[in-house]
């Protein structure tokens, strides 16, 4: 499907819900245009722009923000697949990230998902390594073991920017230990994945029945 019929069902979705555009509008002129989960509306710092956020994220978006460090962009975790927040590469960031989350951090710095050896946490993985006993290759059944793993991996990328992977646990730990308080989601506008669900379900029950 078209990013354009996606936006096309997410505004008569919206129309359905609450009966005029707005939200819709707001959405459309956003930075992102559209948002596959479910979402607040935010403002960027000292702009006039405005980027839908994933629910889940969005105190924790705000708290970094508050930190001083810049993010760019994020995913929230679902369907045992990470979640993620890419800062803005600043001087100091990664001794931040890890001053956050401590020994509960694993670097990986290659842009190709391999994993670098950080800690002695690292062999308890009984994992398979390359010959210099460091790098660990990020395949899609090692990927889902970590991800089961309740840690949070930190990552340059070739911008040289830093990305945080999460798993859902990893979530509701980072809201404890940093002292945020977890956001009311039902409150949430809906996104993509949402507004097709419910369009359906409205769909199936306009149908007539059969005798």
């Amino acid at each position: 499907m078209l990013l354009s019929e996606k936006m096309n069902l997410i505004k008569e979705c919206y129309y359905k819900l609450y009966g005029n555009y707005e939200n819709y509008n707001i959405l459309e002129n956003s930075s992102s245009k559209c948002n596959y989960n479910d979402y607040f509306i935010m403002k960027m710092k000292r702009s006039s722009k405005y980027f839908p956020c994933d629910a889940p994220l969005k105190n924790l978006i705000e708290y970094f923000w508050d930190m001083g460090l810049k993010t760019t962009c994020s995913n929230e975790p679902r369907h045992h697949r990470y979640g993620y927040i890419l800062f803005k590469n600043r001087r100091g960031i990664l001794k931040k990230v890890l001053y956050l989350f401590g020994e509960l951090v694993v670097l990986r710095d290659d842009p190709f998902y391999t994993f670098t050896k950080y800690n002695e946490w690292s062999f308890n993985l009984n994992l398979n390594y390359s010959s210099d006993n460091k790098i660990y290759i990020c395949t899609r059944r090692l990927e889902r073991k970590l991800y089961n793993s309740n840690r949070i991996f930190v990552k340059t990328i070739i911008i040289k920017d830093i990305v945080i992977h999460f798993n859902c646990t990893m979530l509701d730990w980072m809201h404890e230990v940093l002292g945020i308080e977890k956001l009311d989601i039902a409150t949430a506008l809906p996104g993509y994945y949402n507004c097709k669900k419910i369009m359906n379900e409205r769909h199936s029950n306009t149908l007539p029945t059969k005798n």
